[in-house]
């Protein structure tokens, strides 16, 4: 399978020199319904790498990622993603740990209505009686319907601050 990915000529160049790809924060991303859907602040764990299936351009994609149409489309033949099993990310002092769900595959954003997302994300985390939170596998893979038309697939990690990591 292969995604694309619009960016700017600006990012393109670490992408390229450190042959990686970019992970954003989940409670960075655009989308102010998907970030302020959850009980906690969950969104602060999960890092995602946002890339679409369609091979046709995009001029929304274009005006919202590709610096109004003077950046890149990057296209990944996902059969070549590669996760450490643990890397340190250093500017946040997180230790970070691939989702085991998606075991580095990319995943089918699921588009819902504002009622159902809301209703989806109740059930996404659950807190505990001793205050902890039990994540479920749909953090960072579900988003508002009005986004549809990126046809997105996302890349997922969640990251652990180093004291949680034994």
């Amino acid at each position: 399978m292969r995604l694309y990915h619009y960016t700017t000529i600006e990012t393109l160049a670490p992408i390229l020199a450190n042959r990686t790809i970019r992970f954003t924060r989940l409670d960075q991303l655009d989308d102010l319904h998907e970030v302020g859907i959850y009980k906690t602040e969950i969104t602060k764990q999960f890092f995602v790498s946002c890339w679409t299936q369609t091979f046709e351009e995009s001029i929304s994609q274009w005006a919202m990622y590709g610096s109004n149409k003077c950046g890149v489309i990057v296209c990944l033949d996902v059969s070549h993603i590669q996760f450490p099993d643990l890397a340190r990310i250093t500017e946040d002092g997180l230790y970070v740990v691939h989702n085991g769900v998606t075991m580095g595959k990319p995943v089918r954003v699921k588009y819902l209505s504002l009622p159902e997302l809301k209703a989806k994300a109740d059930k996404v985390e659950d807190i505990n009686e001793a205050g902890g939170v039990s994540i479920n596998h749909e953090v960072g893979y579900i988003k508002s319907n009005h986004w549809a038309f990126q046809n997105e697939y996302r890349l997922s990690i969640h990251g652990m601050q180093a004291h949680m990591y034994q």
